[in-house]
This record gives structure tokens, sequence and C-alpha cells, in this order.
């Protein structure tokens, strides 16, 4: 099954004209080249993974400028809308994989490709199993993140199919078997309607009304401008401005010069005998530079 997916993945990247290597690095099954220029190993997994291994190979790669993309076999995934306990390798992969990993499944000689997320559940271990649509090669891209997780922490070179993040477009309230409200949890048994409305206007009143006497009518006022809370936007990591060594009040220009002048500095062709060290410098550049600029476009920045 497993020299399906290869076949399947070189037949889709031949025609696309994305060249592919036979020579594996690694221990990766197979290399192909973007059209940009980046280089991607393909690894076809059907057992489970070490985490500290798996942080290896992913270190390795990303110092030598190549991403990766992992690819499990299906059997080993569980059903979709399943609740599991996930393995740690398998919750670091989904982290640097942003969200979702990737399984195949054949049949006959017939590949499909599709993402799985791993949905976290407040206050249990378990996680709920959201499978995406179908994904093809020609949708790959390479993408640099930062991982949070314990098992697996650090900057990455990874690739992913590009496709949107589906598990938040389906219903929210699908399968949910309790009833709350915004202000507190309400969990058991359903409530009397006139006892829930009841809890939405005091809860309402504490943030906007003048308060109200046994058998009276909240008399609610209008916040002033000034008085409305806002959810202040989450900056980008401090680090990823030092990386660049500017300021969150530099300007968009003074940002673009930064990055070019550290690039010069730190590229891999000017230290060739200290060529690991750099490649890890330019990723971390490149990374912190792609941060600042999605956080500017999306109008949350200075």
């Amino acid at each position: 099954m497993k020299q399906f997916v290869l076949h399947h993945l070189t037949r889709q990247a031949e025609r696309l004209g994305h060249p592919v290597s036979a020579i594996p690095h690694s221990g990766a099954d197979m290399l192909i080249t973007l059209p940009g220029g980046q280089l991607v190993a393909i690894y076809v997994v059907n057992y489970g993974l070490r985490s500290p291994d798996l942080a290896d190979q992913l270190a390795a790669n990303t110092r030598h400028a190549i991403y990766s993309l992992y690819i499990l076999d299906g059997r080993m995934l569980p059903e979709d809308g399943e609740l599991v306990e996930v393995p740690h390798w398998m919750s670091a992969l989904h982290g640097v994989l942003n969200g979702r990993v990737y399984g195949y499944w054949c049949r006959g000689r017939e590949v499909t490709i599709r993402p799985v997320h791993l949905e976290w559940r407040w206050g249990d271990d378990r996680r709920r199993v959201i499978y995406g649509p179908p994904v093809e090669w020609g949708d790959a891209r390479p993408l640099m993140v930062e991982s949070a997780s314990k098992y697996l922490p650090g900057y990455f070179a990874a690739a992913e199919f590009g496709e949107a993040a589906f598990w938040k477009q389906r219903d929210p309230n699908a399968g949910r078997q309790t009833r709350y409200t915004w202000r507190r949890w309400t969990g058991g048994p359903q409530r009397p309607p006139q006892a829930e409305q009841r809890e939405h206007a005091e809860a309402f009143e504490q943030d906007f009304g003048d308060g109200w006497g046994e058998g009276e009518e909240p008399q609610f006022r209008r916040r002033k401008r000034s008085e409305t809370r806002r959810p202040s936007p989450r900056p980008v990591h401090h680090r990823h401005y030092q990386v660049l060594g500017i300021t969150h009040e530099a300007s968009n220009e003074e940002i673009k010069r930064a990055y070019r002048r550290k690039a010069r500095e730190n590229h891999p062709d000017l230290h060739p005998n200290e060529r690991d060290k750099y490649n890890l410098r330019m990723a971390q550049i490149n990374a912190a530079f792609e941060a600042i600029n999605r956080e500017r476009e999306s109008g949350s920045g200075g």
C-alpha cells in the first residue's frame, strides 16, 4: 500500500512538472521540488513514531531548508467523529502541521489522501476526530511553523496541502449534549426556559443595567462608546521582532529593510563552514518575517 501512495504522488507531481527525486534524505521516502524551488521530504508512515525521533528528523530537515510532510496509513487513524486518546507523537505532529494530520486510504490501486483534525476538548483527555475533504498534490505548499507542543517545541519547516480550517466550518452545535450560557457553564439536565432567560437578564444587567427591584423590569442603559470593552488583539510574540532587530513600532518599510539586512548577514552561502547553524538562523528569520507580515495584513499590527 505504501508503494501505491508513492506512485500516486509521483504521478501527480510529474503531471504538474514538479521534479521527483529517488534519493531519500534523512529516511524520507521521496523528495519533490515545488515550483518555488522548495524541497519537500515525503514520509509515508505505517507504524507509530517516537516523539524524539520525529523531533530530530524535523530539526535536521529544517537545518537543510527541506520541508517535511507526513502521511499516515489510514488504518492507524480512528473513524470520523470518534472520541479517542491521541498518542503523544501524533498530537505533536498535529501541531506542526497546523492543526491536522494527513491519512491515506487505498481502494485497489486508487489512493485518497485526507486531512484529519483532532479537536481539543476542555477537561477531557480524549479528542474528537474530524475528517476533511480529499486533497491533491497540486495544492501543496511550504510553511514555517512555531510548535508549542511540549513533545515537539521549536521552529520547523513543514508542508501542507493548503486546505482551509475545515473543522471550523461544521455546525458548532452538532453533538452538543449540554446547555450553557455565555457567562457560566450549566451542565446536567435542561433547565426551564424561564430560569435561563432570567439568568441571561441578570448577567446582562451586571454589565449594562442600572439595577432593578423585585418584580420590576430591568432598565438597561447603553454603554458609551468609550466604555465598550473590545477584545485586545493578540500580538505577534516579541521574539519575532527581536529576531529582525526591530521594535513593534517599526513601519512596513523598516521591517522589509531589516529582513533584507538579516538575510544578507546570515545567508548560509556566506558561511560555508557553519552551514547548518546559518540554515537554522535563516529559517528563524523567514518565520519571523512571515509572522509579522501576517499580523500587519490582518490589521492587528501597529
